[in-house]
């Protein structure tokens, strides 16, 4: 499969961390909740790994977008 996304703001800030495994990077606006939907991500990826296996890609990309809407695409 092949895909492209892309989110942007010119005031975009870079949060990240690990679960050992995978860097998780969460980019995000001043104000956003950023610590939180990292450490939401790390608990995410954990429970997916117990039951689907580990993630196979070595970052997991995490972008705010606007009010009300969400997608996701492989790493």
């Amino acid at each position: 499969m092949r895909d492209f996304a892309l989110a942007g703001a010119p005031d975009y800030r870079r949060s990240n961390g690990d679960d050992r495994r995978t860097v998780i990077n969460v980019w995000s606006r001043p104000g956003f909740p950023a610590a939180t939907v990292l450490s939401a991500a790390k608990i995410a990826l954990s429970r997916e790994a117990k039951l689907l296996g580990p993630y196979p890609y070595p970052t997991y990309e995490l972008a705010q977008t606007a009010a009300d809407s969400g997608w996701s695409r492989p790493g």
